[in-house]
């Protein structure tokens, strides 16, 4: 399958996830005419079903091919004003590397988005604009965005770097954390996506992988504006749950 096919695939997954319908194999058919892409969604959607699991494990591994469309930047690369340091991960929008500003001398977050989400002119043009939506924002629980570069037909994120760990990796860590803490995550994130909120703003891809807590504790949102999916999005609202504790600001 084509990236664009996997591309596709998930999006008809997680629609198919949201409406429910009665019946899976017609509602296919009315949303696509690609054999394998229903195919698969209907094979995922089965095995979602028995283990419930699918969104949990990481894209890199699941669909290694939406990754796979160019070579990893290697270190000491410059990409404009940017030299990367070295790659700091991967996901559906493509490869983060930390890169050194050399006009402000500082380390920053570049994100080089997949070529497979902006080899369209919609797409691009949609990234470009939620990009600069995000640009605007500025609330401490936000990542700031700095600038959106467009190099050698590339586009390119550039974005603050928060040096700690992710809120996936706290919740699956041995330590169980306190009531109390739960109840300030949530709402440290309920006031951070109420921020975003205001400005006309949804984050359509926010789970704990897209959140980070700093060095002084601080969580940080970050991906909010753009998620390289085609279809609807993930509305939050002020209610925000957090492992068993549901917050309501």
């Amino acid at each position: 399958m084509t990236p664009a096919q996997w591309q596709r695939v998930r999006e008809l997954f997680e629609a198919a996830l949201d409406a429910e319908p009665a019946n899976l194999r017609q509602w296919l058919q009315a949303e696509s005419d690609d054999a394998d892409v229903c195919a698969e969604v209907e094979s995922l959607l089965n095995h979602h079903s028995r283990a419930g699991s699918f969104l949990n494990q990481p894209v890199p591994e699941s669909v290694p091919e939406l990754l796979d469309e160019e070579e990893a930047l290697a270190a000491g690369t410059v990409i404009g004003q940017y030299t990367v340091v070295r790659e700091l991960g991967r996901g559906a929008m493509g490869r983060v590397y930390l890169a050194t500003d050399s006009r402000l001398s500082r380390q920053v977050a570049l994100k080089a988005l997949a070529p497979h989400l902006t080899g369209e002119a919609s797409h691009r043009e949609r990234l470009k604009r939620e990009a600069r939506a995000a640009a605007g924002l500025t609330h401490s629980g936000i990542c700031t965005v700095y600038a959106l570069e467009e190099i050698d037909g590339h586009l390119f994120i550039v974005s603050e770097l928060v040096d700690g760990h992710t809120l996936r990796e706290e919740i699956t860590g041995d330590r169980q954390p306190r009531a109390e803490a739960i109840l300030s995550t949530a709402r440290e994130l309920a006031d951070a996506l109420a921020s975003a909120h205001e400005k006309g703003i949804t984050h359509r891809d926010f789970k704990p992988e897209n959140v980070m807590r700093d060095r002084t504790g601080r969580l940080k949102v970050l991906d909010l504006g753009a998620d390289g999916k085609g279809g609807g999005q993930l509305t939050l609202d002020a209610s925000v749950n957090v492992g068993d504790v549901e917050v309501t600001r």
